[in-house]
């Protein structure tokens, strides 16, 4: 908080009458007081405000010390040159309404929970013995590997035509369509296995979860997150961490 005397001080600083050790006095303070630095810029880069003589500025002030309680021993007399303490008055008061202003009318910038959460994970998908449905795999890995995830959706899906119930693909084409913003088709392919046990659970769960952020479904997420917390995993810490910044 800066005080009077601190105003006057940074005018006595500024108009060069301090000593020596008051100037390195001045100079530590402002190493370690933000604040202080900030209105000592403020006054000293305002030489022109300083010395004007104009009638409305001289009106404000008289206003604004008037507002202050600071009495005006020349109210209506010419004013050659005004104390630069009253000048980062008025500055300050204009600053705080600025930011008063800006808090009630900008929207509050939102954290983008997803974003700080979605990551893609390895792959670490086992090739099977059929030639024809290996080969389709594996460039389907191969694009995902490479994080070439709009080749690796069609390659992904060909091989699930014929292998419904392989949770592994199953899970990686959902996180292909996660990294490509396909969010209501990656909780479909997502749904089946996060309501199974089986090892893609929990990552099913959480990605889920993700993904229903995305979508705006803030209740289906905390209801994800929720059994994610409720059995302890791997996730179960993010999870905790997530369900909080949701509820604020």
């Amino acid at each position: 908080m800066i005080s009077e005397a601190d105003l006057l001080l940074i005018e006595q600083y500024l108009e060069g009458t301090l000593t020596e050790d008051q100037i390195n006095q001045i100079d530590e303070r402002m190493n370690k007081d933000p604040e202080f630095a900030t209105h000592l810029a403020l006054v000293k880069e305002m030489p022109s405000a300083i010395l004007t003589d104009t009638g409305t500025f001289r009106n404000q002030m008289h206003r604004i010390m008037e507002e202050d309680g600071i009495k005006s021993p020349h109210k209506t007399a010419s004013i050659k040159r005004i104390a630069p303490r009253f000048i980062l008055l008025a500055v300050a008061a204009i600053l705080a309404g600025i930011v008063l202003a800006v808090n009630i009318f900008l929207p509050v910038k939102k954290v983008d929970l997803y974003g700080m959460n979605f990551s893609i994970p390895n792959e670490n998908l086992t090739t099977r013995d059929n030639s024809i449905l290996d080969a389709n795999l594996q460039k389907a890995v191969q694009a995902y590997s490479n994080h070439n995830f709009q080749s690796a959706i069609p390659l992904f899906q060909k091989y699930l035509q014929s292998n419904e119930s392989n949770s592994e693909v199953r899970f990686f084409l959902a996180i292909s369509l996660m990294a490509e913003g396909k969010f209501e088709d990656a909780l479909a392919n997502l749904g089946d296995l996060s309501n199974h046990t089986g090892p893609y659970q929990n990552a099913s769960l959480w990605y889920s979860a993700l993904a229903s952020i995305k979508l705006n479904e803030k209740n289906l997420a905390q209801s994800l997150l929720t059994k994610l917390v409720e059995k302890e995993n791997s996730y179960t810490p993010k999870a905790k961490e997530l369900l909080e910044e949701l509820s604020n």
